[in-house]
């Protein structure tokens, strides 16, 4: 049940970083893209996982944050998944100090 699957993975990634923007409002971008083929004796099975995050900074700690995420899943005997997620909403930037005695 837990054995390995045997396969290629490919992964690309973009850290969080600072796009563009106005020096007020800068604009942030993430992305991940996963992608891994498997050979099992029955045929190839192909899953794509790609996942986007943009943020602006509105004022302060307050951002506009969106998200798109899809997932593609195919199976050799034609079994397919597909899904498609997006948000959209404001986030507050926190940051967390500690401090021990």
């Amino acid at each position: 049940d837990s054995e390995p699957v045997p396969g290629l993975l490919l992964r690309g990634e973009i850290p969080r970083r600072r796009f563009f923007g106005l020096p007020n409002a800068p604009l942030y971008l993430s992305a991940l893209v996963d992608y891994f083929i498997s050979w099992p004796d029955a045929g190839e099975t192909h899953k794509l996982t790609a996942e986007g995050r943009i943020e602006v900074q509105i004022y302060g700690p307050l951002r506009l944050v969106g998200s798109l995420r899809l997932f593609l899943y195919r199976e050799a005997d034609g079994v397919t998944a597909t899904a498609i997620d997006s948000t959209l909403g404001l986030g507050v930037a926190m940051t967390h100090r500690s401090q021990r005695y």
